[in-house]
């Protein structure tokens, strides 16, 4: 039989197309471009055909088996398959396969931990208490010289150009009007200074207040070296708050107050003679001035007169509580201070909030309260009252309190007007209602009493608490309320940055 099919032609060989190769039966013969089939030599026509590919029955690695033998374990039931990703851009998918390898597995979607918060000023992770009170005791060596409340700073000082258009007085001194009319700043208006005490003068006509601007410690003020004599207000503490947070630079300082100091009296005399880094006019008139302090000498004698004894928060409760709140919330970092100035007792005073309650007020009943317990006197026109100073009807008043007055705080003014007449006649609880305003005593009084002509209201006049009266209600621990005093003039606001 003839392997290629059929009987040979004469001449017993067939055309070149259909000879086998010349190995033999049993090679690859080739077909067609890319076709390899294997043809056994000795079989018929009909067996000559590729060989059939076996049924896998699905299955991707395993045969059926063979006729006489022992069935495998069956195949498992096909499982859906999940979803596959067509690039690795697609999240939480699996990889798919591809030919010749797999696309790389993405993890799975595994729930992290929570995140741990964010540490604490001041607190390094991963240190025990033992080593975070090495490290604080390092960080205090490193404070050099300067261990005690009070201490040089660092900061930006406004440069002499931009004094004019930068400084303003505080916000709370300030009217609605002109606080929208107070325009930002650029950066380039300040420049980095050195660490230095300096030396603030303001000065009105023949009037003049000179203090020491310097950073206090926090430890300070919570540990009762500097004390405080007024409430706050909560949520005015919390808006402060929030808002230190979205800015942190600050530029308004505290004014403190302390008892005569011969030795930093002495240290401010001879920074005064040199040349001053600072010097404008406000738009108020009132004069600036500032002093660098160079001199080591004078440095080591402010730190060391300054440290020692008490302070007496003069005007800034409210910033201090705020400044107190976050610091207490960041873990009590040693470096926390406040930019303060700190001006000696003599020669200053108190000025006193005054109060409006908006009308309608009957004047009768108001009247009659008040004679349970104040001697009222009617002023004369063009007269101004001695006491407590009331305006009601297009008239004044003068109501001077009857009996003796306690000591501290409940024998203020204010504290009698609030116990005797704003609460039991006229139901007024304290600051805060929304009946009563709370007035400056810089502004005109010619102003709130047209409001109360157009209103029917009633205006009373406080006189300010004497220094003494004041410190003594610090050193009792009691606390006078909310816009009771304040100091004037206030130091102004933008001249450093820190």
């Amino acid at each position: 039989m003839d392997l290629a099919g059929g009987p040979a032609p004469a001449g017993g060989r067939h055309p070149p197309h259909r000879r086998l190769h010349a190995a033999g039966a049993g090679r690859y013969r080739r077909r067609s471009r890319g076709d390899h089939r294997r043809v056994r030599a000795g079989r018929d026509a009909q067996l000559r055909q590729p060989h059939a590919q076996p049924d896998r029955l699905g299955h991707a690695h395993r045969a059926p088996p063979r006729p006489g033998r022992r069935a495998g374990p069956r195949p498992r039931p096909a499982q859906p398959r999940p979803a596959q990703r067509g690039a690795h851009a697609e999240p939480r998918l699996p990889g798919r396969r591809r030919r010749g390898r797999d696309h790389r597995r993405r993890r799975s979607a595994v729930r992290r931990p929570a995140r741990r918060p964010r540490c604490p000023a001041g607190r390094v992770r991963g240190l025990g208490d033992h080593d975070r009170r090495v490290a604080m005791t390092v960080a205090a060596a490193e404070r050099g010289p300067f261990p005690g409340v009070v201490r040089p700073f660092a900061s930006r000082v406004v440069r002499q150009e931009w004094a004019d258009r930068a400084v303003a007085p505080m916000v709370d001194a300030l009217g609605h009007g002109e606080r929208r009319a107070a325009a930002p700043v650029p950066a380039s208006a300040y420049e980095q200074a050195p660490q230095a005490f300096y030396v603030y003068r303001m000065r009105r006509g023949a009037t003049e207040h000179v203090g020491v601007v310097a950073d206090v410690r926090l430890a300070a003020f919570a540990g009762g070296d500097v004390r405080g004599h007024e409430a706050v207000d909560r949520h005015r503490v919390e808006a402060l708050v929030d808002y230190y947070a979205d800015q942190p630079a600050r530029s308004e300082p505290v004014a403190l107050l302390h008892a005569d100091r011969p030795g930093a009296a002495r240290a401010v005399e001879v920074t005064r003679r040199g040349r001053p880094v600072l010097q404008f006019e406000g738009t108020d008139g009132l004069e600036h001035t500032l002093w660098r302090v160079t001199g080591e000498a004078q440095t080591a004698e402010l730190a060391r007169s300054l440290g020692d004894g008490v302070h007496y928060i003069a005007d800034g409760h409210h910033r201090v509580a705020a400044r107190l709140h976050a610091w207490e919330r960041a873990g009590r970092p040693e470096e926390g201070g406040v930019l303060c100035v700190l001006f000696p007792m003599h020669g200053l005073t108190l000025s006193s909030f005054h109060r409006r309650v908006t009308g309608p007020v009957d004047v009768a009943p108001l009247l009659d309260a008040a004679s349970g317990h104040f001697e009222v006197r009617e002023v004369p026109e063009g007269g101004r009252p001695g006491g407590i100073g009331v305006y009601v009807a297009g008239r004044w008043y003068d109501l001077v309190p009857s009996g003796d007055r306690p000591d501290g705080m409940a024998g203020l003014d204010v504290s009698v007007l609030q116990s005797r007449l704003l609460g039991p006649a006229l139901g007024i609880p304290g600051p805060g209602h929304p009946r009563l305003e709370v007035l400056p005593d810089h502004l005109p009084l010619d102003q709130p009493a047209a409001r109360c002509d157009e209103d029917g209201g009633a205006l009373f006049v406080l006189r300010p608490p004497t220094l003494h009266a004041l410190t003594r209600i610090a050193d009792l621990g009691e606390e006078m309320p909310p816009k009771t005093t304040y100091f004037a003039p206030k130091p102004y606001a933008g001249i450093f940055l820190t």
